[in-house]
């Protein structure tokens, strides 16, 4: 998460949408880290944030955050977990053996900053709380817009955090799940649904 109070943002930052690159960019606009900032999570929810600091803090701000296809999403981040080299997620060789992981609630695998729904990041009551969601897949032109929004210049994006991209296409399988385990996430962020043939 980045805040700033000059101009005034929330950013909430949801896994695997080009969030550490925004996160870098906007905490140069914001001039570091925000005291209401915790150093615990990067990944706060927005209602966990405002039940830690009150409503006011995000009402008071632009707040906004990045979406990205879930299935796109769920590939990057099995991809990330595989560079990492975490004793938990060694045994996990293919994107088909991380979507059974998934599916079966493995505890070790089943961390909620790695699998929660990017729609539970940025809920308030119910309801998307954030009011600007972006796309990951329209990035560069959305920072247009949100520049604009904020009355900045460009917000020019590293890019960091990269996972590798992998010849592997998701088996119908991994697309069948995904689309159970995240059918909200496709239907609140219009992404359409995979082909599970």
């Amino acid at each position: 998460m980045v805040i700033s109070d000059n101009p005034a943002f929330l950013f909430v930052h949801i896994p695997k949408t080009a969030g550490t690159s925004l996160s870098r960019a906007l905490l140069r606009v914001a001039g570091g880290r925000h005291p209401q900032c915790l150093a615990t999570t990067k990944h706060e929810t927005l209602a966990a944030f405002a039940a830690r600091v009150g409503r006011d803090a995000v009402s008071s701000r632009v707040s906004f955050a990045v979406v990205r296809n879930p299935l796109m999403r769920f590939a990057s981040h099995f991809r990330y977990l595989k560079t990492q080299d975490v004793a938990e997620t060694r045994h996990l060789q293919s994107l088909d053996d991380y979507a059974r992981a998934v599916e079966s609630g493995d505890p070790a695998i089943c961390k909620p900053a790695r699998i929660a729904p990017q729609h539970s990041f940025i809920a308030l009551d119910g309801e998307i709380g954030v009011d600007h969601v972006f796309r990951f897949e329209t990035l560069d032109r959305d920072m247009g817009v949100l520049a604009q929004r904020l009355g900045l210049g460009a917000i020019m994006l590293p890019h960091l955090n990269m996972s590798r991209h992998s010849a592997e296409t998701p088996s119908a399988y991994v697309r069948a799940m995904v689309s159970r385990y995240y059918a909200d996430d496709f239907r609140i962020f219009g992404y359409s649904l995979p082909d599970c043939a």
